[in-house]
């Protein structure tokens, strides 16, 4: 099997089974119809609807870096080979990057047809337990805006190709959905639920990090330092 194909398709299995979205099988495009189609995966529902599904991967400083996300990236994929476990610094606001990713899919997809299926979705993954992408494909719920998706890409969205587009934040398994009636919303949230008060304590927590100076100034000098701090508390067994 084509690796590329087994790793888009295990993105794709693995949104469809949190989405709630029972299919019959999920193939190949180029291998169904020999030729490119557009989409990276291809999904026989049991409504009988033929899908095509762009799966694409979310890189929190792909619109920082000369060549995309070349800097954390790079990082982390070098540090795997090596052997070398660290902590990484990544940028909390994921919207110039995810406008970079999902404008790319929008211009790109203006090359094909789609006529092969019924319909065709973009599926952004972010946030993959994936060693060498854990720190670069890091999208945090906590600052997603279901307005702010509205105001980035509900436009370019409606004048696409795409019948729907979907931001599956894998660790969390958080799906936000957009359809042009609908636009971008909450879908999906297996995340185990915070108690009110918890959840505001890390909230809390969080504002607190922002305003930290160090944070702000370099947040991978900080991210060090605290995992540093939290590893020496478990080792004197505080």
């Amino acid at each position: 099997m084509n690796k590329k194909f087994e790793y888009e398709c295990e993105i794709a299995k693995r949104f469809l089974d949190v989405v709630g979205i029972s299919y019959v099988d999920l193939a190949d495009p180029l291998e169904t119809f020999k030729k490119e189609t557009g989409a990276d995966v291809h999904a026989r529902l049991s409504s009988g609807k033929k899908i095509g599904i762009q799966v694409t991967v979310f890189h929190s400083d792909e619109d920082s870096a000369k060549n995309g996300s070349e800097a954390c990236r790079g990082q982390e994929e070098k540090d795997k080979k090596l052997g070398i476990i660290q902590t990484y610094g990544v940028p909390t606001d994921y919207r110039p990057a995810l406008r970079k990713r999902i404008g790319e899919k929008i211009s790109k997809a203006q090359n094909y047809s789609f006529s092969e299926f019924d319909e065709v979705w973009l599926v952004v993954a972010a946030s993959l337990p994936q060693v060498g992408a854990m720190a670069s494909t890091t999208m945090l719920s906590l600052f997603i805006d279901a307005d702010e998706l509205n105001n980035d890409h509900h436009e370019a969205l409606s004048h696409s190709k795409y019948s729907a587009a979907f931001l599956y934040i894998f660790n969390e398994g958080k799906i936000f959905q957009w359809q042009p009636l609908t636009k971008w919303q909450l879908a999906k949230d297996d995340h185990l639920k915070l108690s009110p008060v918890n959840e505001v304590n890390a909230i809390e927590r969080w504002r607190q990090c922002l305003r930290d100076p160090e944070f702000r100034k370099n947040s991978r000098t900080w991210a060090r330092r605290e995992a540093l701090k939290v590893l020496h508390e478990f080792r004197s067994g505080k």
